[in-house]
């Protein structure tokens, strides 16, 4: 059982690329009052946004949802206006 489990496992010998650092970006991508759709909270109001380590954290205020607090890389935000 363990010889299949380390067979999956990258060898070091292995020409599989190391993972690349995190590339902050240099603004936000999203700004207050912008208009914005989630796939699942629906439509929205960019009520701040702000760069944190290599994401960016933006709080959307959803009518059904209230406030939520959602990481720009995670949240695929479709912007509206």
């Amino acid at each position: 059982m363990e010889a299949a489990v380390t067979s999956r496992l990258p060898q070091p010998n292995s020409t599989a690329e190391p993972p690349r650092p995190a590339v902050r970006p240099s603004e936000p991508q999203f700004r207050t009052g912008q208009k914005v759709r989630h796939a699942k909270f629906g439509d929205g109001v960019v009520i701040e946004s702000k760069l944190t380590g290599a994401d960016e954290e933006v709080a959307v205020a959803f009518a059904d949802y209230g406030i939520k607090k959602l990481a720009a890389s995670m949240a695929k935000l479709e912007v509206l206006s």
